[in-house]
Order: C-alpha cells, then structure tokens, then sequence
C-alpha cells in the first residue's frame, strides 16, 4: 500500500524544515502512525479528509481481510512517496 502522507510533524517544525526533511519511507504495518500527517498537504479538503485513516489508508481493513480469508496475504510494510518539495 501506497501513501502521499508522512509520518509525523515535529513539535515547532516549520512548513519549509518539513518540506525539506520529507522522505520515501517503509514502514512496517505494525508500527502505523494513530494519524498520518496531512495538514501541509493540498487537495479538495471540502470534499473528504484524513481523519479517518481507514478510509484512505486502509491497513486495518486489509489485515481484517487476511484474517478472514478474503485475500490470502498482505505486505507487512506501506510505504509513502512525498509528492511535492520546495526548492
């Protein structure tokens, strides 16, 4: 599974030390941040959100799927791709 969002902001972090720290990442399923961090990100936010993180970033739901049958297996890792930097 694949994800634009980060990890995690750091407290007092400025937007351009976030931008310049984000990363490609993997990280192990187990280890799945309570909410992803989203705030510095643009896209229709009238419209949906982030709050929810199995609605956009559905590990529970894939790990309820494997648990039931439904699908045979999934990665033990997501991973995040930042989809735009400031130069």
């Amino acid at each position: 599974m694949l994800t634009t969002t980060d990890l995690e902001k750091l407290p007092g972090e400025s937007l351009q030390e976030r931008h310049l720290s984000r990363k490609v990442y993997a990280q192990p399923v187990d280890d799945a941040p309570e909410h992803f961090y989203t705030q510095d990100l643009q896209w229709d936010q009238e419209a949906t959100h982030t709050n929810d993180n199995d609605s956009f970033m559905p590990l529970n739901r894939l790990a309820e799927c494997v648990a039931n049958g439904k699908i045979g297996s999934a990665s033990p890792r997501f991973y995040g791709v930042m989809t735009d930097y400031l130069v």
